[in-house]
């Protein structure tokens, strides 16, 4: 994951005019703006969605949903369920 949150911070320094640039940066790399893990990625999953919606709102709205459908589908499932989403984890 480190690695990750440098690329990213590496190639939003190609580029000036990235929209939420200071929030995306925040969560990546600031040591003391959050007190859990939890809040963090909280934080992460906000700037995901609000970045999501500027790039591909369709994209954005249909991945929410089916995402929402799946864990909301998660409680009905019995114990040792596999899914054969070829998308979706195990």
């Amino acid at each position: 994951m480190h690695d990750l949150a440098w690329r990213i911070a590496d190639k939003l320094r190609e580029a000036d005019d990235v929209e939420h640039l200071e929030e995306i940066l925040t969560v990546l790399m600031s040591e003391d703006a959050y007190k859990t893990a939890n809040e963090r990625a909280k934080a992460l999953s906000a700037v995901i969605d609000k970045v999501g919606d500027t790039v591909n709102p369709r994209y954005a709205k249909l991945i929410r949903t089916i995402s929402d459908n799946n864990v909301l589908g998660l409680v009905g499932r019995p114990p040792g369920h596999r899914n054969n989403a070829p998308g979706l984890m195990s």
